[in-house]
């Protein structure tokens, strides 16, 4: 199994969980909210994870975000910014 693969397969992995404790609480299927953090993964993982469907990605630091954002995704795709950065970052505004 490749990296690629490997990516996709924890993501259905993590994904089946989410829906059985989703199932388990009474909770809405796809109420809860994947956010992957990225702040130490390189950007082909981060790539892999896309491809594999996973639409939000954490970081700690808009600054960071910004980068790689420019180099991993396209600038369109929702974002997520972790602990106090979410609330005081221009750059770390949630989209949703």
């Amino acid at each position: 199994m490749n990296r690629t693969e490997e990516i996709a397969a924890n993501l259905a992995d993590v994904r089946a969980r989410i829906a059985h404790a989703e199932a388990s609480a009474g909770r809405a299927a796809g109420s809860a909210r994947l956010v992957a953090v990225s702040k130490t993964v390189a950007a082909a993982d981060i790539l892999a994870a896309l491809a594999a469907g996973q639409q939000d990605f954490g970081e700690s630091y808009g600054r960071n975000f910004a980068t790689r954002e420019s180099r991993s995704r396209p600038p369109h795709k929702p974002r997520v910014c972790l602990g106090r950065a979410g609330t005081s970052s221009a750059l770390c505004r949630p989209t949703r």
